[in-house]
Protein backbone atom coordinates (compact mmCIF):
# COMPACT_ATOMS: atom_id res chain seq x y z
CA UNK A 1 0.00 0.00 0.00
CA UNK A 2 1.28 3.79 -0.94
CA UNK A 3 1.77 6.12 1.89
CA UNK A 4 -1.00 8.00 -0.04
CA UNK A 5 -3.72 5.20 0.07
CA UNK A 6 -2.09 4.42 4.09
CA UNK A 7 -2.70 8.01 4.62
CA UNK A 8 -6.31 8.12 2.92
CA UNK A 9 -7.12 4.98 4.74
CA UNK A 10 -6.14 6.33 8.06
CA UNK A 11 -8.80 9.80 7.15
CA UNK A 12 -11.22 7.52 6.44
CA UNK A 13 -11.12 5.37 9.54
CA UNK A 14 -10.44 8.76 11.33
CA UNK A 15 -13.62 10.24 9.64
CA UNK A 16 -15.63 6.44 10.86
CA UNK A 17 -14.37 6.91 13.92
CA UNK A 18 -15.21 11.01 14.64
CA UNK A 19 -19.02 10.19 13.22
CA UNK A 20 -19.12 7.38 16.03
CA UNK A 21 -17.96 9.08 18.60
CA UNK A 22 -20.85 11.83 17.93
CA UNK A 23 -23.11 9.70 17.50
CA UNK A 24 -22.83 7.68 20.38
CA UNK A 25 -22.39 10.87 22.35
CA UNK A 26 -25.70 12.67 21.17
CA UNK A 27 -27.39 9.56 21.54
CA UNK A 28 -28.65 9.76 18.30
CA UNK A 29 -31.26 7.31 17.05
CA UNK A 30 -31.96 9.00 13.97
CA UNK A 31 -30.45 7.64 10.94
CA UNK A 32 -26.71 6.22 10.61
CA UNK A 33 -23.50 9.09 10.42
CA UNK A 34 -22.98 9.35 6.65
CA UNK A 35 -20.28 11.71 4.39
CA UNK A 36 -22.44 12.96 1.82
CA UNK A 37 -24.66 10.21 0.84
CA UNK A 38 -21.89 7.20 1.68
CA UNK A 39 -22.54 5.96 4.98
CA UNK A 40 -19.50 5.33 7.58
CA UNK A 41 -19.80 1.65 9.34
CA UNK A 42 -19.70 1.61 12.80
CA UNK A 43 -17.07 -0.03 15.75
CA UNK A 44 -18.97 -3.39 15.55
CA UNK A 45 -18.04 -3.80 11.58
CA UNK A 46 -15.48 -6.20 11.40
CA UNK A 47 -14.99 -5.77 7.81
CA UNK A 48 -15.67 -3.54 4.76
CA UNK A 49 -16.75 -5.02 1.35
CA UNK A 50 -14.98 -3.48 -1.90
CA UNK A 51 -17.83 -1.22 -3.35
CA UNK A 52 -18.19 0.02 0.60
CA UNK A 53 -14.42 0.76 1.05
CA UNK A 54 -14.45 2.32 -2.39
CA UNK A 55 -17.47 4.49 -1.80
CA UNK A 56 -16.20 5.83 1.89
CA UNK A 57 -12.52 6.09 0.20
CA UNK A 58 -13.88 8.52 -2.74
CA UNK A 59 -15.66 10.30 -0.31
CA UNK A 60 -12.93 11.48 1.86
CA UNK A 61 -10.96 11.65 -0.70
CA UNK A 62 -8.97 15.15 -1.20
CA UNK A 63 -10.30 16.73 -4.46
CA UNK A 64 -10.80 20.00 -6.18
CA UNK A 65 -10.40 24.00 -6.36
CA UNK A 66 -9.46 23.35 -2.50
CA UNK A 67 -6.31 21.01 -3.02
CA UNK A 68 -4.46 22.67 -5.47
CA UNK A 69 -1.07 22.59 -2.85
CA UNK A 70 -0.67 18.89 -4.67
CA UNK A 71 0.25 20.67 -7.49
CA UNK A 72 3.27 22.25 -6.20
CA UNK A 73 6.47 20.08 -6.64
CA UNK A 74 6.96 19.91 -3.18
CA UNK A 75 10.89 19.07 -2.19
CA UNK A 76 11.25 16.96 1.08
CA UNK A 77 15.34 17.36 0.64
CA UNK A 78 15.93 20.97 2.26
CA UNK A 79 19.76 21.31 0.34
CA UNK A 80 18.48 21.07 -2.95
CA UNK A 81 15.45 22.89 -2.00
CA UNK A 82 17.81 25.94 -1.51
CA UNK A 83 19.54 25.43 -4.66
CA UNK A 84 16.60 25.29 -6.71
CA UNK A 85 15.29 28.39 -4.81
CA UNK A 86 18.54 30.17 -5.62
CA UNK A 87 18.78 28.99 -9.38
CA UNK A 88 15.03 29.83 -9.87
CA UNK A 89 15.46 33.40 -8.03
CA UNK A 90 12.64 32.38 -5.98
CA UNK A 91 11.50 32.14 -2.55
CA UNK A 92 12.06 29.08 -0.09
CA UNK A 93 8.90 28.24 2.09
CA UNK A 94 10.16 26.27 5.11
CA UNK A 95 6.53 24.18 6.42
CA UNK A 96 7.67 23.14 9.50
CA UNK A 97 5.45 20.70 12.34
CA UNK A 98 5.79 19.82 15.51
CA UNK A 99 3.58 16.43 16.32
CA UNK A 100 1.79 13.57 14.57
CA UNK A 101 1.21 14.27 10.85
CA UNK A 102 -2.98 13.78 11.08
CA UNK A 103 -3.08 15.60 14.66
CA UNK A 104 -3.51 12.02 16.50
CA UNK A 105 -2.29 12.95 20.22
Amino acid sequence: MSPKARLLTMAAVAAAATCALLAASARAQTAACKIGDVPVPGFATKTLGPKAFNALHAAVRPGGAGERWTEIGWQPDLIAARRTAARENKPLLLWIMDGHPLGCT
